[in-house]
Parts: C-alpha cells; sequence; structure tokens
C-alpha cells in the first residue's frame, strides 16, 4: 500500500496527532507529542535520542490504551513501529514518558505454555548450594501454565538424571541472557507453599559476575518463605566477599492474618541507586542504603545488571528437610512477574 510522504512538524508550533482513516488521512489538534500515521503497516514520529515513548492507540479520542511498551529514542529523526490491522477507525499517539515507573518488561501467563522467549528452566541435581533435596527439571509436572498462573511444583518422587538422582523434583526458572535489568520496581504476585522443608523463593543473581564469584557480585532476594513458618516474609541482600567470607542483610515481614498460602501476595523491592527497598502489597518493610563489596566500592556490587530466578526447592540447610507432616505434591503459583523502570 503505498505511504504518505513524511512532513517534519516541527515548525508548525502544534501537536498533531494523525487519525487512520483506511483510505483517508486526517489530522486533529491534541495535547502530546506528534505522531505521523501512514496508509501502510510503519508508523513513525519525532524522537529525541535517550528519551521513551509510549504509543497509544483510541477509536475516541477519550480513551487511550498502550500499543506495546515503551520505545526509546535511537535519534533526532522518526522512530518507528508497527501497526496492528484495526478494523474499526483507529487514533494514534506518541506520549513522552517521564518522572513516573513505566513497564519494561513482564509475563502475565497468560498462555498455554511457559514463554521461552523470557524463561529457561534450570535442570540439575546440584543442591543450589544449599544442600537441597530436589532434582530440577523441565518436565510439565513441575513447572507448567495452568488457569493463567505459572505453576511451580514439588513431588515427592524419585528422578533419575544426567548428574545424578533425587526422591523429590521441582522446578527452578530463570531470565538470564533474556531478561536483566539495572535498577528498578520488580514485583510478583505469588501464592506460596507452606510446610516443613518447603522453600519457595523470588530472587535475583548478577548477569555477569563483574565483582567475582558468589557473594562478592550480589544477590537480592525479594521473597524467601521457609515452610515451617507460614506467615514470614524474609527479604535479604547478600554481598561482601566471595565465599566463605560473604555476609547478608535481611529482615523478616510478618502477615497481619492468615498464611502465605491463604490467599495471594504482592511482593515486591524497589531498587535505585545506593538503595533498596521491600514491599508486600504496597507496605514498604524495609530499606537498605548499606552494603559492600571485595570488587569495588559501594553501590556495588548492586550496580550492575541483575536477572530473576523463581523456584520452589525442597529441603537445604535453611529449612531443613521435608518431614511426614509435610504435604506433596505442593504448589507454588505465579500470577505475574512485573518489571518496571523509572524514566527521568
Amino acid at each position: 500500500m503505498k505511504k504518505l510522504e513524511s512532513v517534519d512538524w516541527s515548525n508548525l508550533g502544534r501537536s498533531l496527532t494523525f487519525v487512520n482513516l483506511g483510505i483517508l488521512m486526517a489530522i486533529s489538534p491534541l495535547k502530546g507529542e506528534s505522531l505521523s500515521i501512514f496508509l501502510g503497516t510503519e508508523i513513525k514520529f519525532p524522537a529525541k535520542a535517550g528519551e521513551f515513548y509510549q504509543v497509544e492507540l483510541s477509536e475516541d479520542l477519550e480513551t487511550w490504551s498502550n500499543v506495546g511498551g515503551p520505545i526509546r529514542g535511537s535519534s533526532d529523526a522518526m522512530d518507528r513501529f508497527t501497526k496492528g490491522a484495526e478494523t474499526k477507525r483507529s487514533f494514534y499517539r506518541a506520549r513522552r514518558i517521564s518522572n513516573q515507573w513505566t513497564l519494561v518488561w513482564n509475563d502475565e501467563f497468560e498462555g498455554s505454555t511457559i514463554d521461552r522467549s523470557k524463561w529457561i528452566n534450570d535442570v540439575n541435581a546440584n543442591g543450589g548450594g544449599n544442600n537441597e533435596f530436589q532434582y530440577y527439571t523441565d518436565e510439565s509436572e513441575n513447572s507448567r501454565i495452568e488457569n493463567g498462573l505459572l505453576i511451580i511444583e514439588a513431588r515427592k518422587e524419585s528422578y533419575q538424571g544426567l548428574d545424578g538422582s533425587k526422591e523429590y523434583t521441582s522446578a527452578r526458572l530463570n531470565t538470564k541472557f533474556r531478561g536483566n535489568w539495572k535498577y528498578g520496581k520488580i514485583e510478583a504476585r505469588a501464592r506460596m507453599p507452606i510446610g516443613q522443608g518447603l522453600w519457595p523463593a523470588i530472587w535475583m543473581l548478577p548477569a555477569k559476575n563483574i565483582y567475582g564469584s558468589w557473594a562478592s557480585s550480589g544477590e537480592i532476594d525479594i521473597v524467601e518463605i521457609v515452610g515451617h513458618e507460614p506467615s514470614t516474609v524474609h527479604g535479604t541482600i547478600h554481598y561482601g566477599g566471595r565465599w566463605p567470607f560473604n555476609t547478608s542483610t535481611g529482615t523478616e515481614f510478618e502477615l497481619e492474618s492468615g498464611t502465605v498460602e491463604d490467599a495471594f501476595h504482592t511482593y515486591a523491592i524497589e531498587w535505585k541507586e545506593g538503595e533498596i527497598s521491600w514491599s508486600v502489597d504496597s507496605y514498604v518493610y524495609q530499606t537498605l542504603t548499606s552494603w559492600s563489596s571485595e570488587g569495588a566500592p559501594f553501590p556495588a556490587p548492586f550496580d550492575q545488571p541483575f536477572y530473576l530466578i523463581v523456584n520452589l526447592a525442597v529441603g537445604g540447610n535453611w529449612p531443613g528437610g521435608p518431614d511426614s507432616t509435610t504435604p506433596f505434591p505442593a504448589r507454588m503459583e505465579i500470577d505475574y512477574v512485573r518489571v518496571y523502570q523509572w524514566i527521568e
């Protein structure tokens, strides 16, 4: 389909939104950024290098919805994206994003299978360095999408793999090589299992060990649950020297009522330069502003990109082993995981 000529709108002195009428093009003055819409599939808009823009779509010029995620301007030339195949009259605009948390990555687990563009399964029997009892598999019995939830299920069953055998199976997924972030608001809405020896966690490790091996390059534990403490949430950082000269700082948060298994809760951190805060259901229960690394001065090691991990361990040095009271299979259910970054 023939494309209209692009126009330099910088001298018009007002913002414009272009309206796609199928075979006609119209111009409507609106507040906000300028946006050119073409009669093909490409849409261009003026963007400054380094600034962020959100493309929005409307059918009535009143209600706007996001089209994809934020676009970062790459130059002073027009940036572009591919528009959808709308059947109704469509209005587009590009809004510059500033002074707000902006969603840059998420998984709502709405598909039928785990999104492999976002998650990798760890497959091993190494015990996580904590003498854990499980074999982490990529079997659907241990990790799958079910009714809009990511299910991580620990089972009491013998499993033989390439690096050994275990009497329990479970799953551990990570975003390494698929999603790494330096600073941001990272949150997950989840329901956790409880029971002796169960150890669900949502946490982060460095994409690269810039400052040395664990824990001199850091670890951020967004939430850990020790199954015999059904109402207690743990938030921790690990840092300092390489093991065994590492240290950690963290605290506990007690739910006002019920257990972590009774209902879904939103677990989050806000991670900025020199500061990390932890919250449960938007209540901030801990803020840390002091740590160290043998590899570099503060704010190292928490000044590098980290990736996400979600897992359900069985046994280990901290929770101890399961016993006859431990319920199997045990399920960790995650409704969503979202990553925001602050746009100045």
